[in-house]
């Protein structure tokens, strides 16, 4: 990393976690979110001296600020607008702070009771604590309330008036070097989302997991998901299937396995199958990434359903293709374009963001999606156009820092 300093892989490991969303049956199962740990205190390629002139740089920067990308659709999309705060409350324990408020002249009031919407409506709040590590404790609790009447004037908010709990316990073990192990870890999940309209307890999802990680950064999980889901209306699927409204309480099993990180040509496979509301459900996914330098990441998902629901009669096959292209252009400016193709209803969506970062602290994001149409018919007057849905976004963000 530096002349004369050299830290080897064997100290180095890669985390994936998944990213969080509204909940309910569109919430996000996919770990898209890696982070590459380094254990300074158990670092034995660095000396005293160098731990400590680390441990001063780290602080300083946690203090200035603290960035997380995650993919369009969290809740972060919007709080990014707001308020952040992060304070390290112990040695490996931090929590998170996030407040954001949408202000509308046409609300006609500050309380219910003078026919408008109350503050709290207006806004999103969350708090994030986590306790961080590789081996022995962790545990995490995510609270998030979004008011139903928050109205960013930018952002993807996909949902609104709803309070979110989201938590998991975990304890891992990390092995000494000879072992065919680095780590393993057991895990228990899980969530509650219910919809401040009614109070209604909409979602409620609880996963235990299990993971190894060996030497060579091979990853394999093995988990058992549950269910429950309260729907207020019924909703369809492809193929003129559809899910009858009501209380479903289902679960299933989940095996995936991921190719060491640090491989120019890795893949990596999911297999899931179990009861899905009231019929059942088997999926494989899979795909390989390609690094062909330290500048460019390419990468293609494949995800094939078969959904039955033997009772009624009804079921589908899905096809979903996803493609990828990630370019870091300079330390400064980065792009990432994807494609994804649905067969079930010969969909296109395409999406591309671009993002250029002078210094720490300023951000100007340019994101453009669009929605295509496959199926616009015979040429004419009366031919659908080739977009079905066009939206760019262009963000600047600054952070000031103020001393204390």
């Amino acid at each position: 990393i530096l002349e004369g300093l050299t830290i080897p892989s064997s100290e180095l490991s890669f985390e994936t976690a998944r990213s969080s969303g509204p909940g309910g049956q569109h919430v996000n199962k996919t770990e898209t979110r890696v982070t590459l740990v380094f254990d300074l205190e158990a670092s034995a390629s660095l000396s005293n001296e160098q731990k400590a002139i680390l441990r001063d740089l780290i602080q300083s920067a946690q203090q200035i600020l603290q960035s997380a990308l995650k993919p369009e659709g969290s809740t972060d999309d919007v709080l990014d607008e707001a308020e952040r705060a992060i304070f390290r409350v112990a040695e490996n324990d931090y929590l998170l702070v996030n407040w954001a408020q949408s202000f509308d002249d046409g609300d006609g009031g500050d309380s219910p009771a003078e026919g408008g919407v109350g503050a709290l409506d207006r806004g999103v709040a969350r708090l994030f604590w986590e306790r961080r590590g590789l081996d022995r404790l962790t545990y995490r609790l995510d609270l998030v309330r979004v008011g139903d009447g928050f109205r960013p004037g930018m952002g993807f908010l996909r949902r609104r008036g709803f309070d979110r709990a989201e938590g998991g316990l975990a304890y891992g073990w990390r092995f000494e070097p000879g072992s065919p192990l680095y780590t393993f870890r057991l895990d228990l999940g899980g969530g509650v989302l219910r919809r401040t309209r009614d109070g209604v307890v909409e979602t409620v999802e609880a996963e235990p997991r299990a993971a190894l990680m060996t030497w060579r950064q091979h990853r394999i999980e093995l988990s058992a998901p549950f269910r429950y889901e309260n729907l207020e209306i019924p909703f369809g699927l492809p193929e003129e299937a559809s899910v009858p409204a009501g209380i479903h309480r289902f679960g299933g099993v989940r095996l995936s396995y991921q190719a060491p990180q640090a491989d120019a040509f890795r893949a990596g496979a999911t297999l899931e199958g179990g009861r899905f509301f009231d019929g059942w459900q088997a999926a494989l996914v899979a795909g390989p990434v390609w690094d062909p330098s330290a500048h460019l990441n390419l990468s293609a998902n494949y995800r094939l359903d078969r959904v039955e629901f033997p009772d009624r009669g009804e079921g589908f096959t899905s096809h979903l293709v996803r493609l990828r292209a990630q370019a870091m252009l300079s330390t400064r400016t980065s792009a990432v374009a994807f494609v994804q193709y649905s067969r079930t209803d010969n969909s296109v969506v395409a999406n591309f963001r671009f993002r250029y970062n002078p210094t720490e602290g300023t951000d100007l994001y340019i994101v453009w999606n669009e929605g295509l149409v496959t199926d616009r018919g015979p040429p004419g007057p009366t031919r659908w156009p080739a977009s079905e849905e066009r939206t760019i976004l262009i963000k600047y963000a600054h952070t000031l820092q103020f001393g204390l």
